[in-house]
This record gives structure tokens, sequence and C-alpha cells, in this order.
């Protein structure tokens, strides 16, 4: 497993753009912020990844979703599209285990800051413009 990079976070905007769970992370945000939901690095990090997946109702943005854990967890999108669930559940867990809480709060303060600018203009497959 890798640390968390830049990309990552591009990445992650992307997606949190196209299955249209900005509202509910700013939510998450307040509520980290606020100390209304366990601070554990695990717990939120769930969160966030089984949130996104719940909302992913199309092959885009199934696909963006793989393509961003690809990238920390170091398998091909497609190795992760056929894994068991159980064994992705476990992957997910220790990679975000891995990452330090300095390194989260850095990760979700760009992620918040750049969700209020709106940057991000191309779709989860890379291609640009809306």
């Amino acid at each position: 497993m890798r640390k968390l990079i830049t990309s990552d976070v591009f990445k992650a905007l992307r997606i949190i753009k196209c299955i249209g769970i900005k509202d509910e992370l700013i939510e998450l945000g307040k509520a980290i912020r606020n100390k209304e939901v366990n601070q554990d690095s695990e717990e939120i990090g769930m969160r966030l990844i089984f949130g996104a997946i719940a909302n992913c109702g199309d092959a885009a943005s199934e696909r963006a979703i793989y393509d961003f854990l690809s990238g920390p967890l170091e398998r091909d999108p497609a190795e992760l599209a056929n894994m068991g669930i159980l064994e992705l559940t476990n992957e997910i867990k220790t990679f975000i285990n891995t990452v330090d809480p300095e390194t989260w709060q850095a990760f979700f303060t760009t992620l918040s800051k750049l969700m209020q600018r709106d940057v991000t203009t191309s779709s989860p497959d890379g291609t640009a413009g809306r």
C-alpha cells in the first residue's frame, strides 16, 4: 500500500461530484469538527468510502471508485472489482489504518476547500468539461 498523494484528492473530488455526496461529506466534516462522531480514522474513512459506494448508481461512478482505490491499495481496478467483499473491506480498513491522522486531516481539509470552490471540471473517466 502507498501513502495518499495529491492526485488522490482530485480523484476523490471527481467521485464526490459525480455521485452527489458533496453535502453529505460537508456534514461529515462538520460533525468531525464538532466532535459529534468518533474521531477514529477507521470509522471516518469507512463512512466516507462506503457512503460513496452506497451512492454509486452507474458504471462510470463505479469505475471511478475502483480507480481511486487502485492507487493507495496498489491493485488493478479490475482486480478490485472482482475481489470478494470481505477481502476488499479488509484491504480498505488496512489502508485507512495506515494513514496517520495528520495526513487524513490534510486530505479532508484540502477536499473541503476545493469542494467549496468546485474546481473539478472533468468526469470520473478523466474526460474534460461539463
